[in-house]
């Protein structure tokens, strides 16, 4: 009997040791709280889906396809180029997109019936969720990169790129934001105070002459502040120079610390 009951202890003792592992893996999955994942179309329906404009449901749709944000031409409209790029923060959930589209729709001529005029369209799209959580200033130094899609206003059947790059600086809460080849032009914003809703509102300048060039308004979004999204454009009023007047959104993500 003594033998019998010496060769059960060891087994207890296994039975315990294969255990361990299992009630430790059950802990670690409950450390993730899984309310801080949303459902897509829940966030979707708060979305006006016009990516900025009034009159988009006359040229575009928007739609979430997926996980992925899509647009196609409406109403008569053909799209010539586009691109649309969808947004989620570090939990995975749908903040927003941005992107653009070049458009043109053919209409008769109200005056000549055996003529068609041809209307041409830049829409430069981007659109945020209505969950106010989502706009957040960072707690600590970021670095962005990403891009700007614009068109000047005098060539609207030509969509453009232009490389982003932003850094915040947490200590006195300020984000500087370079865009790079914009019709041939390096612009800077100055160091520029970031709200604490995560907003922001500043004049851009011609990099190496400091030349007011443009505005940028938009905001920081996400779990920490790891997306930069908004608008700029260029009005220029002096007489001659429609050249100069460009429209765009911005769109850049927080790189990696290495």
């Amino acid at each position: 009997m003594d033998k019998n009951n010496a060769s059960k202890a060891p087994e207890a003792k296994e039975d315990k040791q294969t255990k361990a592992p299992i009630v430790v893996e059950q802990s670690k999955e409950k450390i993730e709280p899984p309310s801080q994942k949303l459902n897509d179309q829940d966030i979707w329906q708060g979305f006006s889906k016009n990516g900025g404009y009034y009159d988009a449901n006359n040229w575009v749709s928007i739609t979430l396809e997926g996980k992925e944000i899509k647009l196609a031409p409406v109403n008569g409209s053909n799209s010539n180029n586009s691109k649309m790029n969808t947004l989620r923060d570090a939990d995975g959930n749908l903040v927003g997109y941005y992107g653009y589209a070049t458009l043109s729709k053919t209409k008769p001529d109200p005056y000549r019936p055996d003529e068609n005029n041809v209307e041409r369209k830049y829409m430069a799209l981007q659109e945020v969720t209505a969950r106010e959580e989502a706009k957040t200033r960072p707690t600590h130094d970021l670095s962005y990169q990403g891009k700007m899609y614009y068109a000047l206003n005098a060539a609207p059947e030509q969509a453009k790129e232009a490389n982003v790059t932003a850094t915040y600086r947490h200590t006195n809460k300020s984000i500087l934001i370079s865009i790079y080849g914009v019709n041939g032009n390096d612009l800077t914003t100055n160091q520029t105070n970031v709200s604490e809703n995560g907003s922001i509102f500043t004049r851009l300048y011609l990099k190496d002459k400091r030349t007011p060039a443009g505005q940028f308004e938009g905001g920081l979004y996400g779990k920490s502040g790891e997306i930069l999204l908004g608008k700029a454009k260029q009005e220029d009023s002096t007489p001659n120079t429609p050249q100069n007047n460009w429209e765009g959104v911005i769109g850049a993500t927080a790189t990696k610390d290495k």
